[in-house]
């Protein structure tokens, strides 16, 4: 504490001495009292670290309002306004050197309650001592404003009375008008930079402004006036200029008369972490009391609006507090946790009144009551994460981690979520959030590491630390290359990429604190939406329902006790994600290649395995309900394949193979092989034709029609070869010598062409749309899951 012998130094008014360049008052009594502030939170919040930075902030402030306050009074002619400052300069000095011991002794036993009386009286003593030298300052320059208001009020009225008499007249009047106007900037310029409340010396400035700015109208209005002294309606306009010019003059006059108060800013500093505590206790204990009104099935109407009043006016006061805290802040990244805590905070305690209010009316109904129970979680889960953000920085570090890496995933969630729609402005925000939230997790985890005792770990965590910094960088790349290109595909799709892999460092770092089990890092699919194949954007949303489940079982999972059953889930969570990406690849490949059957076979199968790996998450997270059973029932029908789609066109292709063997041995065939050909040909093409009308009365409208004429077709066609087979036959001539025979089956060949084209078409949007019945599904398995955990957890 060396700063006691500079700033206790008496000062003797009269005793000019050489001073440096003349310093400012009102720039340093604002930082004085901020660093007084500083080292008050330092020391109740329990926080040592700062506390050196804090005291040498308050030595320095304290000398340089010191010598401001010197140079005011050396300047000041008055003898009576110098003793006050030097009175004032000499109380400033004892009091914060009482505050220093006083300091000390309760750093030394920080529970003892006389000590922390103490403590509150000496800071209380310097916002007082403070205050004294402020007012003394300012006070040759509260009596120069009001008399040079006096002085252009005067003005002002003379050049009224000037108007209404001649045009010279108010030419004069106007002329020295200007001359104490320019006298009144003047003195209240100086007044503003030599006052130490920055409050006031904005108010005096804005003032001085608004006054300046209705000198121009009033000159128009008077030099109008003195054009037509007669006229009523100018003397009017000049009468309303008058007023609007007086007004400012009385706000410059209120301004002026403004009296600091400093000693409230350190009973805040001093209050406002304990009392944010206590706020919390209390806010938790109405909470419950709440809740056990609304237990007891005879609580009376008076007894319920009772506890409901207490835990509303009691959140009420921690939001206020906490946005005293929001004020103190800043680290930007705890800033925006804390705002947005508070604006859940206000929601929570409003839904549990809410919820408390319904079951209080309705005791008997146990729904209500449950929405009671988990509001009232909620509310709680709140007000400990408020009380671990606002914590000094060496406390609470492990929770702080926790919080402050929820929110980051926040942002990357929100970030991805809206990635292809943001401006190139908005791309840059969410880098610069982004940045600011890693810089604070890791500040977080590094005071978790100095925390441990464990080398191992403090090196895991360090590690892991350097890791997630490293990822961090590429993905504010990525993000600020989308910048400079909004809406590239690639790009988003690239940042959706680095999601997970920023995400997993994330985790990294909360699994190296030991707040989470390690898992594996998960295999990066790419769901985002984009111009694809229907039935590849189809097995797209397929696999996003699947990853959705099994990000839902994984979070299940580490809440396990039995260490075996976890590895169980675990495992078939992993299975479940890569039958989701081998979903998604096959799909691809139908896509790319649709003439190809076994292509289309693959994914059918992929398919049923990603549907039994779910079948098999969901059986080890959950009881075994019926409805759920039903539910994972109709996923296996959703999933079956239809034969009649592979059968029909191997037969096509079948019956086409056949036709060109006719065709190429037609010209050499006897009468009894071309009509034997023929009939098997016509047998093929009847049997494919009944397949396609089956398949058509399970399809929808165009292929439908598409199908039943091409089996039409395809009978007659078959038809019509099998009987001019036969005529040509019955001329017992080898081969076809009229070529009818040939055209009939090349028409043939044709119409089987053309009925492969539909098939295909057909069985594509049947997938297409057996995949979407086969998410809907999934879809409704999930929350029949859900349901039946909620079922078993109640």
């Amino acid at each position: 504490f060396f700063f006691l012998r500079m700033s206790s130094t008496a000062f003797q008014p009269g005793h000019a001495e050489e001073e440096e360049d003349v310093v400012d008052l009102a720039s340093f009594v604002s930082p004085l009292v901020d660093a007084i502030s500083q080292l008050i939170l330092c020391a109740v919040g329990e926080s040592r670290a700062e506390l050196t930075t804090h005291v040498q902030n308050v030595a320095s402030f304290t000398n340089k309002v010191v010598l401001a306050a010197k140079d005011i009074a050396l300047q000041s002619r008055d003898r009576e306004i110098q003793r006050s400052i030097t009175m004032a300069i000499n109380k400033v000095a004892g009091g914060i050197e009482k505050l220093v011991i006083s300091l000390t002794s309760f750093l030394k036993d920080s529970k003892n309650p006389e000590k922390q009386r103490e403590f509150a009286l000496a800071t209380k003593s310097v916002g007082d001592h403070i205050n004294e030298l402020v007012v003394a300052a300012d006070s040759t320059a509260i009596t120069k404003i009001l008399d040079a208001v006096a002085d252009a009020r005067d003005a002002q009225r003379r050049l009224f009375e000037a108007s209404q008499v001649s045009i010279d007249d108010m030419v004069v009047a106007a002329r020295f008008k200007a001359q104490c106007v320019k006298h009144l900037s003047e003195v209240v310029s100086t007044a503003s930079s030599q006052t130490g409340d920055q409050k006031k010396a904005r108010l005096l400035q804005e003032s001085l402004g608004d006054t300046q700015a209705s000198i121009g109208p009033l000159f128009r209005a008077m030099n109008e006036l003195a054009a037509h002294p007669h006229d009523s309606s100018l003397k009017r306009r000049a009468e309303e200029c008058l007023s609007i010019t007086d007004e400012h003059y009385e706000k410059l006059c209120e301004a002026a008369r403004i009296v600091p108060n400093y000693s409230q800013a350190f009973e805040d500093a001093y209050d406002y972490v304990r009392r944010l505590v206590e706020l919390a206790l209390s806010l938790q204990e109405a909470s419950r009391n709440l809740l056990d009104v609304i237990s007891d099935p005879n609580h009376t109407r008076e007894m319920f609006l009772k506890a409901a009043r207490q835990a509303a006016e009691t959140a009420k006061r921690l939001i206020r507090q906490a946005e005293l805290a929001l004020e103190r802040t800043t680290d930007p990244a705890r800033r925006a946790q804390i705002r947005e805590l508070i604006d859940q905070l206000r929601e929570a305690s409003a839904e549990l009144i809410k919820a408390a209010r319904a079951a209080s009316a309705d005791p008997n109904n146990p729904d209500l009551r449950r929405n009671v129970v988990e509001a009232d979680k909620r509310l709680q889960a709140l007000i400990q994460k408020m009380v671990a953000l606002t914590s000094p920085d060496d406390e609470d570090a492990e929770n702080k981690l926790l919080f402050t890496s929820q929110y980051l995933d926040g942002l990357m969630e929100q970030l991805c979520g809206r990635a292809a729609d943001l401006s190139r402005q908005e791309l840059l925000d969410f880098a610069r959030r982004i940045v600011q939230a890693s810089k604070t997790l890791a500040k977080d985890a590094r005071a978790v590491a100095e925390q441990t005792a464990d080398p191992k770990q403090r090196q895991e965590i360090l590690d892991a630390v350097a890791e997630m910094e490293s990822t961090c960088a590429e993905v504010v790349r990525a993000i600020s290359a989308l910048a400079e290109n909004p809406g590239d595909p690639k790009l988003v799709a690239r940042l959706k990429e680095l999601k997970e892999k920023f995400n997993y460092a994330v985790h990294r770092v909360r699994a190296a604190a030991g707040l989470e089990e390690l898992r594996h890092q998960k295999k990066v699919i790419d769901l985002s939406q984009r111009n694809e194949d229907p039935l590849v954007a189809a097995a797209r949303r397929q696999a996003q329902e699947a990853l959705a489940l099994a990000d839902e079982a994984e979070a299940l999972a580490h809440g396990l006790r039995d260490p075996a059953k976890r590895r169980k889930v675990l495992e078939a969570v992993e299975l479940l994600r890569s039958l989701a990406a081998k979903v998604l690849e096959a799909a691809q490949a139908a896509a790319e290649n649709p003439n190809d059957p076994d292509l289309q076979r693959a994914l059918d199968e992929a398919q049923q395995e990603l549907n039994s790996a779910i079948r098999g998450v969901i059986m080890l997270t959950s009881e075994h309900e019926a409805a759920l059973q039903r539910e994972l029932e109709l996923l296996e029908q959703a999933a079956r394949m239809d034969e009649d789609d592979a059968n029909a066109y191997l037969a096509a292709q079948d019956t086409m193979r056949l036709v060109r063997d006719f065709l190429s041995k037609l010209a050499n065939m006897t009468p009894q092989e071309l009509v034997a050909c023929a009939k098997d040909i016509a047998t093929r093409a009847t049997e494919l034709a009944k397949l396609l009308r089956r398949i058509a009365s399970k399809i929808d409208p165009p292929e439908n029609k598409q199908l039943l004429n091409c089996a039409s077709l395809l009978r007659d066609r078959a038809i019509q070869v099998k009987m001019l087979a036969a005529v040509s036959a019955a001329s017992g001539s080898t081969g076809d010598e009229s070529g009818q025979v040939t055209s009939s089956a090349n028409v043939l060949m044709k119409e089987l062409t053309e009925s492969v084209n539909v098939l295909r078409r057909a069985a594509l949007k049947r997938r297409v749309k057996r995949t979407n019945k086969q998410t809907d599904q999934l879809r409704r398995v999930i929350a029949a899951w859900q349901a039946a955990r909620e079922k078993q957890n109640v």
